[in-house]
Parts: structure tokens; sequence; C-alpha cells
């Protein structure tokens, strides 16, 4: 998660595409605010679909948050057929990026 000098649009789109340009991003889930205006920016440069959560269904962020906290588990858990390895430690083993970024 970044923190941005001010909560433009252009600043915003600049500032997801620097953190995330080193990880494979397939979604990026963002509220209605103004500062997300250059979604379709930060999706062309990252290949990624952009989805929002619909205007006062404020749960619907956090229903998003708790899944990614359960595929995080899911990810870091011990696997027997990777020889008792989790999938991220796999993936890295594969010099692969892989991972869930969240701004707010």
């Amino acid at each position: 998660m970044l923190k941005v000098s001010r909560a433009t649009a252009e600043l915003t789109a600049t500032a997801m595409m620097g953190a995330l340009k080193e990880w494979v991003v397939r979604t990026n889930t963002a509220d209605n605010g103004k500062e997300f205006e250059h979604h379709h920016k930060v999706s062309e440069a990252l290949s990624c679909k952009c989805y929002f959560a619909r205007p006062y269904h404020s749960w619907e962020r956090g229903t998003n948050e708790q899944i990614q906290a359960v595929e995080d588990k899911l990810n870091n858990r011990l696997r027997k057929r990777h020889g008792f390895k989790s999938p991220l430690e796999v993936l890295k083993r594969c010099k692969c990026q892989v991972g869930v970024a969240t701004v707010s």
C-alpha cells in the first residue's frame, strides 16, 4: 500500500503502476473515488482487469479483502504434492512473482 501526496487521479495511477509493475497482476479492485479515474491506464499498463465496488455498497470492499486473506492463507499452506513447500515457495523457485496489492 502506498501513500500519495494528493489523491489525484494522475498521482494515484502513476503510484499504482510504479508499485505493481514488477508483479503479475490479474485484477484490481477499487472504490468509486475520483482518484481512480485513470483506471484504464493502470489496466492497460499492467494488463489486468479493473473492478469497482457498487456505489453505497462499502461492505463489498471488505468482502474482497477477506477473500484475499483466505487466499493468502491457502497460498502459504504446505502441500505434500509440492514436497511440503507452499505454493508461493514453488512459484518463487520458478522465479515468478505473484501477489495481491490493495490501494485504499
